[in-house]
């Protein structure tokens, strides 16, 4: 979508407050899907360590996605 308002920019059908707002949009997206991996880790993590299931080797896995 982002790509399509830019294009739609160039040939002067839409104009930069279109184009600001699809960025804007495409930003909280990805922020947003993010949160939701990080959110969606550490439930794991969690539920790991509520049924005593909880290893080192979990917390590297986790520990290397994030570098």
């Amino acid at each position: 979508m982002l790509r399509a308002m830019k294009l739609g920019r160039v040939a002067g059908s839409r104009d930069n407050l279109d184009v600001l707002n699809a960025q804007v949009q495409f930003y909280s997206a990805s922020r947003d899907l993010e949160h939701a991996k990080y959110d969606f880790l550490m439930s794991q993590l969690q539920l790991k360590a509520a049924v005593a299931d909880l290893a080192e080797a979990d917390l590297y896995r986790v520990n290397r996605l994030f570098h």
